[in-house]
């Protein structure tokens, strides 16, 4: 027979893998759990993440100028989105200025006429 967790008394489980003899002991063996908080990025992300700093350094190092209104460029947009390997698909990069950047995102049907989004 298994002992309680909390209370230590032996008990008969009413199922598998009951760990304490009383729903008290139970509300008190909850409280004591420590509660396992999820990452914000997963590892695999953050190496990602990193690669692509990386990346996005060199890229932005060789394309100084925006390729859509030619000021200096400070920001790298993926026209194919970020997901997966494409975070780091440079034939998809585009090299731009804030400016552009966001008329893109807000004019989604004139970007894909001009190919800056697919």
């Amino acid at each position: 027979m298994p002992r309680c967790k909390i209370c230590r008394i032996k008990f008969e489980p009413k199922y598998f893998l009951e760990k304490t003899c009383s729903k008290d002991c139970e509300k008190q063996f909850r409280k004591e759990q420590p509660k396992k908080q999820l990452k914000k990025v997963s590892d695999k992300r953050k190496k990602e993440e990193y690669v692509y700093s990386l990346v996005r350094k060199s890229f932005l190092k060789n394309n100084t100028l925006c390729q859509s209104c030619g000021s200096p460029a400070t920001e790298i947009h993926h026209k194919d989105g970020r997901e997966g390997a494409r975070l780091n698909y440079t034939p998809m990069f585009m090299a731009i200025c804030r400016k552009c950047h966001t008329w893109i995102h807000n004019n989604p049907k004139e970007a894909r006429l001009k190919e800056w989004m697919i």
